[in-house]
């Protein structure tokens, strides 16, 4: 294993004020042949402001609406991480 990303790597959101969407993220491993592999579940999941969008354990990322900004999604496993944006904007 060489390492490891989230596709899609940028999110962006455009959304009306107090109107909820949901983006699903997926944690892939890289492997030295050039491989990769979906991670389906036991990744750890993080976004960086919770008041702008929350993600549960299978990378589905709800955004809630309320104010605009740049998140930062974090994937954790088994030692690899990897990180992706979510661009929210409100209209």
């Amino acid at each position: 294993m060489v390492g490891a990303h989230i596709e899609p790597g940028v999110v962006d959101v455009t959304t009306g004020l107090g109107v909820s969407e949901t983006h699903q993220l997926t944690l892939y491993l890289d492997y030295d042949d050039g491989s990769t592999e979906a991670i389906q579940g036991g990744a750890l999941w993080e976004v960086s402001d919770l008041l702008v969008a929350s993600i549960d354990n299978t990378g589905l990322a709800t955004v809630y609406g309320t104010v605009p900004g740049q998140l930062t999604v974090t994937a954790r496993y088994i030692g690899q991480e990897a990180t992706a944006t979510i661009n929210v904007q409100v209209t």
